[in-house]
């Protein structure tokens, strides 16, 4: 190895270090944040077969399942492996975060440089990569664990892919398919890797037989000296990743419907999905040079000014033009700029999912290609200047401190869930999503008051919203204002007939207050749209046993336990239901096995006590009496039965 190697050698691992010395410094906190209210609990907080750990079945689980709307075995794998290692601390789970993007920075420090030769336009990418204020919301959640880790793989597939265009191998070919498609089982935005690889053939690799970027490599190429091929042989060298790309794709598309949320053409026109995408394209780019009031979440508007999707517009074929006009003379701005309008596609808006308009994690990958654009633009700008290297540092510099500062600030905003919700609210404007999100976070931390006031606002704001209504009822219901409650419930039902869950708290609402006959409506419709209801058959059998309907009480308790076995409640109302037949051993049985599955069932055990004193077995019925009264101290039923249960012992130890 020349001494010219060693030296390049030794300013990589300088540069790589400073890398992460930089991301350390505006991340080291992370490791102290909370698991947040905002999907962190589907993905860590609430989930079983993570919170199991490494196990067979949560094997078996990770790879068949389609939670969330994704097929992403390998982000549901590394969440138990984290799991496993730190158990409940989310410290661990963000420092794997952290890690996996640090290890993306520096992949892609080294990658670029390889291809390119340019070592510092490489760093200061890498180093936007890392600190833009954009990327925080990737790196500091949690439940986006998906985002880093196919990040990680997609520098990780360049890499590899610069090794196989070096040296065309079968063998090598394999590690590209085998790294890329480990990526694509992180998480689907991977799909759009293979064209971006097709554009490092073009540029700066050089592989690319193709007269519109010149017979000559020139001085933007890079450094791998790869062979010259026709262009058609490199898209089908492509076929093989396409094809993987297509296969997830189509399974991604299918888990979102399956998970009610892709929107239908009817919910959303494609004329509002098109402006959509101008509008978003631009957004991203002015968020990229001006990140300022960064929310969590932005409500998807549903229309614009026309004057801002035609500017939007504009701007998009302007660039275009540029880009396509210098292509010849400057490469690089056509490659930056068709990886971020490709590498977007996904997430653009065409295929409508969620009620979001733009997120900030969307860009992790894509801004990649503006950086390039710019780290190599402002070079070529200054290429005349005698002071070039001196005004390229003190501007690059100057830059990163300003990312530095700006992105610490905004990760303070990831610390816990009441943060990240109120700033959001500061930072936009009718945010009706935040204001349903935070509704929900206080209604699970008790501060039922709160959660009325945000659901409220969020109704207000979209007054078609089900799902606030919903939550609204729920929350008065709470509250013991059931008469509201029932004008919520109707308006959701009436927005969205085809949520059972809608009529089944109409029901519990009116039974609150006393119209029977329209619960047992309102039960009946919840049935006729989810006829595996448990809970309904559950209370309209009580309502039967209220009724003196005890066969009807029976039928309907004995379905809702066809449903759930393990419905404990409804094994309880059984064993009342039982007692009114006379069946008394089975009504045992019944109180027995509710008592299984949930062993401080107070009422359970005072009315397996009853039955157990009818049957004159006095001293089992008095553990199960005394166990009610220590489970609830105020179970006046309990006290008395229990006292009576004792005088008779007491009198039979002492005849007279």
């Amino acid at each position: 190895m020349s001494e010219q190697q060693k030296s390049g050698m030794r300013q990589e691992l300088v540069l790589s270090f400073l890398l992460v010395l930089v991301t350390l410094g505006v991340y080291w906190q992370v490791p102290t944040f909370e698991f947040l209210e905002y999907d962190d609990m589907v993905y860590v907080t609430d989930n079983t077969h993570v919170q199991n750990g490494l196990t067979f079945k949560g094997l078996v689980w990770a790879f068949s399942s389609l939670e969330m709307g994704f097929w992403h075995p390998l982000t549901w794998l590394s969440l138990m492996v984290d799991s496993e290692l730190f158990g409940t601390n989310p410290g661990g789970f963000h420092l794997t975060n952290l890690l996996l993007h640090i290890g993306s920075t520096v992949l892609l420090f080294l990658t670029l440089h390889k291809m390119t030769g340019a070592r510092r336009r490489s760093a200061f990418v890498a180093a936007l990569f890392a600190l833009h204020p954009l990327h925080v919301e990737s790196v500091a959640w949690i439940a986006e664990r998906k985002d880093v880790l196919s990040g990680f793989f997609w520098m990780l597939t360049m890499w590899v892919y610069l090794r196989y265009a070096e040296q065309p191998e079968v063998s090598r070919y394999l590690v590209v398919f085998l790294v890329f498609f480990l990526g694509l089982m992180a998480k689907p935005m991977l799909v759009t890797l293979p064209c971006v690889l097709l554009l490092m053939d073009i540029w700066p690799l050089g592989r690319a037989r193709w007269k519109m970027m010149g017979n000559e490599r020139g001085n933007n190429a890079g450094q791998a000296g790869t062979e010259r091929v026709p262009l058609y042989r490199l898209v089908i060298e492509k076929i093989p990743l396409l094809c993987a790309s297509l296969v997830v794709g189509v399974v991604t598309i299918i888990s979102e419907d399956r998970f009610g949320a892709l929107h239908s053409l009817e919910s959303i026109p494609v004329n509002l999905r098109v402006a959509n995408v101008f509008i978003s394209y631009v957004e991203y780019i002015g968020k990229m040079f001006w990140p300022q009031r960064l929310a969590a979440y932005y409500t998807y508007p549903g229309q614009w000014p026309l004057w801002q999707v035609a500017g939007s517009f504009f701007i998009l074929f302007i660039l275009c033009v540029l880009v396509i006009y210098w292509v010849k003379k400057f490469p690089y701005l056509a490659f930056g700029w068709f990886w971020y309008i490709g590498t977007l596609v996904p997430v653009i808006g065409i295929i409508k999912v969620g009620n979001f308009s733009v997120a900030d994690r969307f860009t992790y990958i894509p801004l990649i290609g503006l950086f390039i654009m710019v780290a190599w633009g402002v070079h070529d700008l200054f290429r005349k200047s005698p002071y070039k290297e001196t005004v390229l540092a003190m501007m690059g510099g100057a830059v990163l401190v300003v990312l530095m500062v700006v992105s610490s600030l905004q990760v303070q905003y990831w610390r816990n869930t009441t943060v990240l919700f109120r700033h959001a609210l500061d930072v936009t404007e009718n945010n009706t999503m935040m204001h349903y999100f935070m509704g929900n976070f206080l209604f699970r931390e008790g501060n039922v008051d709160q959660a009325i006031r945000h659901y409220r606002e969020a109704v207000r704001i979209k007054p078609d919203f089900d799902d606030g209504h919903g939550k609204l009822g729920l929350a008065l219901s709470l509250k013991g204002r059931h008469a509201e409650a029932v004008s919520h419930y109707q308006k959701a039902i009436k927005i969205n007939v085809g949520k059972a869950h809608y009529h089944y708290q109409l029901g519990s609402a009116l039974e609150h207050l006393g119209k029977t006959d329209e619960a047992v409506s309102a039960y009946r419709a919840a049935i006729g749209v989810n006829p595996q209801y448990a809970e309904v058959y559950n209370n309209l059998g009580v309502i039967a046993l209220r009724q003196q309907d005890i066969d009807s009480a029976v039928g309907h308790l004995r379905n809702a336990l066809k449903i759930n076995a393990n419905y404990a409640g409804a094994h309880y109302n059984l064993g009342n239901a039982l007692v009114k037949q006379r069946k008394t051993e089975e009504a045992v049985e019944r109180f027995e096995t509710a008592l299984r599955i949930e062993p401080n069932f107070a009422s359970a055990h005072y009315a397996l006590g009853d039955v157990l004193l009818k049957m004159g077995k006095r001293n089992e019925a008095i553990v199960h009496f005394t166990r009610a009264v220590e489970i609830n101290p105020g179970f006046d039923d309990a006290k008395r039965k229990l006292s009576s249960a004792l005088r008779l012992k007491k009198s039979a130890s002492y005849p007279p």
